[in-house]
Order: C-alpha cells, then sequence, then structure tokens
C-alpha cells in the first residue's frame, strides 16, 4: 500500500512497501532567514515517527524554505540525500560541509529509482539562482512539484509527452517582497500588489491548463512574519503573500472546474486521486489560520518570540553591527542591517 501525504509548505512524504521519500522538509521552529519566515500552517508539531527509517530526502534548490540545514543534521546516517546535477556546485558544497550523508546528483531529466519510485529532475537557471522541479512516479501515479521553479512551455511540453500528470504542486503565493524599491502611494502599492498576485494566479490557471492534473496542491507559501516590527505585513488588504484560501476564492469565482481539483491541504493531510477533494477542501478551511488568521498568528507569534530574540542575538551580536533596522513606507517593509 502506497502513502502520499502532504508535511505543509512544499513537503511530500512517498511511502511504499519498500522505501520512503521527504521532499524539501522545512520542519525546524527557527523558520528560516534568521528566523524572519515562519511556516504557515505551522507544521513543526507533525508526526515525525517516520524520521529514523527514512530512506530519502529529495532536495530542490538551496533556499533556506526547501533546504532546512537544522532539520537535516537530525536525519539518521542512512537517509541518502539527492538533488539535481546543478552546473554551479555552491549547493552541493553547502550540502557537504554541513551533512555526513550520502549525497546523490541527477541529471536533468534523467530518470533514477529510489527503490520502487522513479525520480526525475527538471533544472531551471534563472538569474542567480538554480531551481529544480521534482518529478516521482509511483506504481501509476505522477507527482509533479515544481515548488518554487518556474517552468517554460517546452517543460510543460516535455512533462505532457511522457507523463499523465496526478498530482501537480505548485507555488501560488509571492516569495519576495514585492515591489523592493519604490515611493509609491498607499493606493498605488494595492494596486500594483494586487497586479502582481493575479499575474501569479495567472501562471498557476497556465500551468494547470496545460498539465491538467487530477489534484492541484497549492504550496510552497505563503511564509508569515512574527517579528513585531513586521508582523502586520501578514495582515494587509493586499500583498504578494496570500495564502491557500485565496487563490481558492479565486478559483471558485474565476475558475470553477480548477477550483473542483484543487486541495487546500493542512500538514499530515493524505493524498489519493479518488479523495474527496471539496469535502476536505471545505473542511480545511474552516481551520483557525484561515477564519482567524490574526489570531491564530497571535498565538504562533507567542510560541516563537523566545525563538526570534536567541537567533537575532546570535546573528547581529558582533560588534560590527549595530543593529536590525525595519523601515517601512505605505505597506512595504525593508529589512535593513545598520553597522556601527
Amino acid at each position: 500500500m502506497n502513502t502520499i501525504k502532504y508535511f505543509g509548505h512544499v513537503s511530500i512524504y512517498i511511502k511504499t512497501n519498500n522505501i520512503s521519500i521527504v521532499t524539501d522538509p522545512w520542519f525546524h521552529e527557527r523558520g528560516a532567514f534568521q528566523s524572519s519566515w515562519f511556516q504557515f500552517p505551522d507544521n513543526t508539531e507533525i508526526d515525525f515517527s517516520w524520521v529514523n527509517d527514512l530512506d530519502y530526502v529529495c532536495l530542490s534548490h538551496e533556499h533556506q524554505d526547501h533546504y532546512d540545514v537544522n532539520f537535516l543534521k537530525t536525519l539518521n546516517k542512512k537517509t541518502k540525500i539527492i538533488t539535481a546535477n546543478f552546473t554551479n556546485k555552491r549547493f552541493l558544497k553547502s550540502l557537504r560541509d554541513n551533512l555526513n550523508n550520502e549525497i546523490i546528483e541527477v541529471d536533468h531529466k534523467d530518470k533514477f529509482l529510489l527503490g520502487d519510485v522513479e525520480y526525475i529532475p527538471m533544472v531551471q537557471v534563472p538569474l542567480g539562482v538554480q531551481d529544480s522541479a521534482m518529478i516521482f512516479k509511483v506504481e501509476d501515479k505522477v507527482v509533479v512539484n515544481f515548488n518554487d521553479m518556474k517552468p517554460s512551455h517546452k517543460d510543460l511540453e516535455w512533462i505532457n509527452g511522457n507523463f499523465n500528470v496526478t498530482y501537480l504542486f505548485k507555488q501560488f503565493s509571492g516569495a519576495s517582497w514585492y515591489p523592493l524599491m519604490y515611493d509609491y502611494s498607499e493606493k498605488k502599492m494595492h494596486e500594483l500588489c494586487k497586479d502582481k498576485r493575479l499575474f501569479k494566479y495567472q501562471v498557476i490557471v497556465d500551468v494547470i491548463q496545460k498539465l491538467n492534473p487530477k489534484v492541484y496542491v497549492p504550496c510552497a507559501g505563503p511564509p508569515v512574519f512574527l517579528n513585531s516590527d513586521v508582523f502586520e505585513v501578514n495582515l494587509l488588504e493586499e500583498n504578494t503573500f496570500p495564502t491557500q484560501a485565496d487563490i481558492y476564492k479565486f478559483f471558485e469565482k474565476k475558475h470553477p472546474e480548477i477550483a473542483k481539483k484543487t486541495a487546500v491541504l493542512m500538514p499530515e493531510d493524505s493524498i489519493s486521486s479518488d479523495m474527496d477533494i471539496e469535502g476536505i477542501t471545505k473542511k480545511n478551511l474552516k481551520e483557525e489560520c484561515f477564519i482567524d488568521k490574526r489570531g491564530y498568528l497571535l498565538k504562533y507569534k507567542d510560541r516563537r518570540n523566545d525563538v526570534i530574540n536567541k537567533t537575532l542575538n546570535e546573528t547581529f551580536n558582533d560588534d560590527e553591527y549595530k543593529y536590525l533596522a525595519f523601515a517601512q513606507r505605505g505597506s512595504q517593509v525593508t529589512i535593513q542591517i545598520i553597522k556601527k
């Protein structure tokens, strides 16, 4: 009996009779990027009884919300690390510097057997950062995990020519501040962020229409910001960090045929092609994180205040630094390290 579960953010758990796999595990309570990003919904207290027997971890790229070094250091040494064979070896070097596990690189579009599961990476090289999609064939089911990758039309055509996609995982929410530099009014900021969000949604629509998966799982975001200075960014009327509930409402209104195959999942939810997608989604949309986001995040913030303060003290206690500044103009926040 094969098991496929969603573990939060963009982490997928695959278990067959022979092996177990986890993709891009981001579970540590420190979050990422000096504890400025945290998982939404919180997935740090799921059942981790599978960890000691884990056979493979498949990593897509080097960003900390996909490459959680603190968690990876807790793995059994027998667990193998699988990643795409990137031209730039910066990511490989970091893996070797931080982990004692065996690391296996797989070439672009090559099939590599992880026990009885086929793994195929698809490499993208945008400006500055290498990324990769991960395709898994589990018996007759095909999982396509794009995480943050932006597939080209040729990429989508190649997938269509080789696979019938069962489960599609793809980032739907922004992963960076937008715009980065500006002098805009609140109204202009609202318009720009709305345009950016809707453009992101349209990309998702195009990919879903092209690949026609049985199930689409919105994932790889949004991060949430629990430092007091930037907490309200989570709750702006319009920003580039929409939630799973937001994109589902968009689909319901604009693309009801896509809404029917969109599964809003909570960490540890199981996935199957014959599951009651609408029932699971409607149930999960009643979770506190979606219906009372402020209340949920305030409690989450209380759980992480000590972690945030500890991380900032460890990161910026050097005499070279004076403080970490949060500058806000309109609805945009800039984080800046001020040197003495």
